[in-house]
């Protein structure tokens, strides 16, 4: 288990020793709890109403205990079970059993089994899992309250860190999570990601999901294949595997 470190931004009524190993600052959002941040940074949440919850990622760190406590806190049952996708560090298969040793009755949703646009209902509330492989194959973006976690889905193009899905899969599943929406007749107005490193507010959510098929693939210094990476001050969003040099992922710039 990761050492503890300082806890985020804590929205009222919620105590500092109440978080495990977060240190970042997160929106108060009505009906999302932050268990703590664990492997790698992945948040694991409680998604909550009216005394019934859904457990959102079981990575490795996570303890039962942990999820009693924040569940007592709240006064809530465990309903649910799910995680964004099942990359290791997003479902542990040790944490995943043991959970549902101690919670037999909760459902437990693997993302794999996901299909469409999956409606869900916790204390009434809809909670939408909507399936949208883009940077693994089981990739799910869980809608609640108006916030919707992302994983690791990258937003705003079609490359990613991995050829896990092939393009014409991603395209599909950008244009999917694009028009939800207005299939589900319902606002989203944050996000945030699994690794906790990127929260937006006040969003557009089609914007979101539009790219542009036009991008440089190959470095300019030395023709090796380019790699996303997190865009940096200067602008740069993509580093050659072979030489290092960094370039913008739009042929335009120079």
């Amino acid at each position: 288990m990761p050492a503890a470190r300082s806890c985020p931004q804590i929205p009222i009524g919620l105590q500092w020793w109440e978080c495990v190993n977060a240190n970042v600052n997160l929106p108060h959002w009505e009906g999302w709890r932050l268990i703590g941040s664990y492997e790698s940074d992945v948040g694991s949440w409680l998604l909550h109403h009216h005394g019934e919850a859904l457990l959102l990622e079981v990575p490795e760190g996570l303890i039962v205990q942990d999820v009693k406590d924040a569940l007592n806190r709240l006064g809530t049952t465990l309903l649910y079970v799910t995680a964004s996708h099942d990359h290791w560090d997003h479902i542990d298969q040790d944490v995943w059993r043991v959970l549902a040793r101690d919670f037999p009755a909760a459902k437990f949703i693997h993302p794999s089994s996901v299909r469409g646009d999956r409606l869900l209902s916790i204390g009434g509330e809809p909670c939408w899992l909507v399936k949208a492989p883009k940077h693994s194959p089981t990739d799910v973006v869980t809608v609640f309250r108006g916030v919707a976690m992302t994983g690791d889905i990258e937003l705003g193009m079609l490359a990613s860190v991995n050829d896990e899905v092939p393009l014409r899969t991603k395209k599909k599943s950008m244009d999917w999570l694009r028009g939800f929406q207005d299939r589900a007749e319902y606002h989203v107005h944050s996000i945030v990601s699994a690794h906790l490193n990127d929260v937006r507010v006040s969003i557009r959510w089609p914007d979101l999901f539009r790219y542009e098929e036009a991008k440089r693939k190959f470095c300019r210094r030395c023709g090796g294949k380019l790699v996303p990476i997190e865009r940096d001050a200067a602008g740069f969003d993509l580093k050659c595997a072979d030489c290092g040099r960094t370039e913008w992922s739009d042929p335009r710039k120079l």
